[in-house]
């Protein structure tokens, strides 16, 4: 997943900022959707912020969406991932981290997204 359609240039979040993940529930706890790489609830990931050269979308970050509709609406997007089960989960992306804003495209249009270096996952939603 990749965040496209960036606006503006990289921020500094003032404040947390609430946004949403789905991740997948397997037999021995949580992995991320598309890496599929093990989370704990309650715990803060970092990661590098990288650009393709001479591009307008964000390969490599932490990606989340904006909305909880967004991120339900995203999850049946794909029917990849019958078993483990998808869920969202509430996140925030900590004050003082280093995050754009952009959107990810969807069978029903464009929906609004982060792409940070830090997030931390904070509880289950769906």
């Amino acid at each position: 997943m990749c965040l496209e359609k960036i606006i503006g240039g990289a921020k500094i979040a003032k404040q947390d900022i609430v946004c949403y993940k789905v991740v997948l529930r397997g037999y021995d706890g949580f992995v991320t959707y598309y890496q599929q790489s093990p989370i704990c609830i309650g715990d803060t990931y970092h990661s590098k912020i990288e650009f393709p050269y001479k591009s307008d979308y964000i390969t490599v970050a932490l990606h989340s969406f904006k909305k909880r509709k967004d991120a339900i609406q995203r999850m049946h997007d794909d029917d990849e991932h019958p078993t483990p089960i998808p869920i969202v989960v509430k996140c925030f992306i900590p004050k003082g981290s280093t995050y754009y804003t952009g959107q990810f495209d969807s069978k029903v249009g464009w929906l609004n997204a982060y792409a940070s270096g830090t997030i931390t996952y904070h509880k289950i939603i769906e």
